[in-house]
């Protein structure tokens, strides 16, 4: 499962995120906020206002969701 993970610089939401999808057998890709100023506007107009965003081949989410990492590959 290929997952896109946008996260930016010392977002604590992010680094617990990070950690659950390093336990799982995913492929991420990463995006950064801080890298690409665009992504701020793609985010938005896909309705999500918190980092990280999530973006799965079924889902797509914000913020940090135990709830829905918990359903990814181990």
């Amino acid at each position: 499962m290929n997952i896109e993970f946008w996260t930016k610089t010392n977002c604590p939401k992010c680094s617990s995120t990070s950690r659950v999808l390093d336990g799982r057998d995913v492929t991420i890709t990463h995006r950064s906020f801080d890298d690409e100023p665009g992504l701020v506007d793609e985010a938005k107009a896909r309705g999500f206002f918190e980092a990280p965003v999530v973006i799965t081949p079924d889902d797509a989410w914000s913020g940090y969701r135990p709830d829905k990492l918990v359903g990814l590959p181990k």
